[in-house]
């Protein structure tokens, strides 16, 4: 069936991501249910707040079962075994929410799930993301760099002159 002017295509993957900390493949992995909810939003614009407010709605008035980390988890982030996370996935009996940061050129769309997205200020992510970047210590280097699987460079330390990894940022590759 193709879109017309009342129905509009539907987002397909036009590209595949993978570096250091992403590996997109991933989501030909898992089994979706059809009241999945998908929090989809960049990196450090504010995906653990919407994954709590989310799971406050899921569980309302419940504790929550889990952390959020295993709870929501990060589907895309290659570090963490995909068969730990698709069989924690699968345990799951109530409303699923998953996380994701990649964009939606990268992510299956399902007409039935629900997607969530979150946008900030690009300012207020790129400073967030200088925060978080710099503060890596060897452990987290080492971790992103020497984890099997990885495609393309290692991910080299954060630069000192903030002004340089604004540019590199902001730049489109």
């Amino acid at each position: 069936m193709t879109a017309t002017a009342l129905e509009p295509a539907l987002p397909v993957v036009k590209h595949i991501y993978q570096n250091f900390a992403f590996d997109s493949l991933r989501w030909n992995f898992v089994q979706l249910r059809p009241d999945d909810i998908i929090i989809a939003t960049s990196y450090k614009a504010g995906t653990t707040w919407m994954q709590g407010i989310v799971a406050n709605l899921v569980f309302w008035g419940q504790p929550l079962p889990a952390p959020l980390g295993p709870l929501t988890p990060w589907l895309d982030f290659r570090i963490v075994p995909l068969e730990l996370v698709l069989t924690g996935l699968g345990q799951q009996a109530h409303r699923r929410f998953i996380k994701t940061h990649l964009p939606l050129d990268g992510l299956p769309f399902h007409s039935h799930l629900k997607y969530v997205y979150v946008a900030r200020d690009a300012r207020d992510v790129f400073m967030s993301f200088w925060n978080h970047y710099r503060g890596f210590t060897d452990l987290p280097m080492t971790i992103f760099n020497t984890t099997f699987g990885r495609v393309g460079p290692e991910l080299p330390r954060c630069p000192a002159d903030i002004h340089q990894v604004w540019r590199d940022w902001i730049t489109p590759r």
